[in-house]
């Protein structure tokens, strides 16, 4: 456990001064200047991260094969988060993005296998790589947020035991079968009332999928799917924001 003295004394954390080492947590305190998270590279006894500090960014590689990883507290300060960051943080289960990151970089949580929930910060308006969530091969839930408009920024990758997809206001069209091809545990679709297409074969082979709710009407939502929308689903109900409901083959 390293306690790096929180009265006001350290403004300043050398990068490589922990990088390797046998720590289990660590706190940066607020009275640490520096804008980029110093190195925990290989910190493979890591269990705890709490960053009081006014860090901007963390590198690319910081957590990387921090197999220990249980828990971290990012700042409201972060506006980035590096490449391969906390690769293979395979004890890692919830990440909080805090509402003030715009960019994430590529395979930024790859192979973080214990990782089952994702909820994407309004901040976060493009995601300028591939597949950050690469090798989450057991992520159950995630929520695009606000700001995210293409569902190929997010959904690339195998994620074979989806059970829960929240689209937020920035998507407007729809056809999960692109990047959710056969996702037969998926059971829960929430959409905005922003959609504007509900493309043919959106939820293509999700044969477990009982709940959408849609923030909208009926007569909204017949509005804008397409024929063969729900190719080979399983029998969904539809909730809209009036409180009335739509079964699987009624219109």
């Amino acid at each position: 456990n390293s306690v790096i003295p929180d009265d006001g004394s350290v403004t300043e954390i050398t990068p490589y001064a922990f990088r390797g080492s046998a720590i289990d947590k660590i706190v940066i305190p607020a009275s640490v200047e520096q804008t980029e998270l110093p190195s925990f590279n290989g910190c493979t006894n890591l269990k705890e991260v709490i960053i009081l500090g006014n860090i901007e960014k963390i590198p690319s590689y910081t957590f990387s094969g921090c197999s220990s990883l249980e828990s971290v507290s990012l700042p409201e300060s972060l506006i980035e988060i590096g490449e391969c960051a906390f690769k293979d943080c395979t004890s890692l289960t919830e990440i909080i993005i805090p509402n003030s990151v715009y960019k994430l970089g590529f395979a930024a949580f790859d192979s973080c296998t214990a990782l089952s929930k994702v909820k994407l910060p309004d901040s976060l308006k493009d995601i300028y790589c591939v597949e950050p969530f690469a090798g989450c091969k057991n992520i159950t839930e995630i929520d695009t947020g606000n700001g995210i408009t293409k569902l190929s920024q997010v959904f690339l990758g195998k994620f074979e035991k989806l059970k829960t997809v929240v689209l937020g206001n920035g998507i407007t069209e729809i056809n999960l079968s692109l990047y959710l091809y056969n996702s037969t545990e998926l059971t829960t679709v929430y959409i905005s009332g922003n959609a504007t297409k509900i493309a043919r074969n959106s939820f293509r082979n999700c044969t477990s999928l009982t709940d959408i709710y849609y923030d909208g009407t009926k007569e909204q939502w017949l509005e804008i799917v397409v024929d063969d929308w729900d190719y080979k689903t399983g029998d969904y109900t539809i909730h809209f924001n009036d409180g009335t409901t739509m079964k699987k083959g009624e219109e």
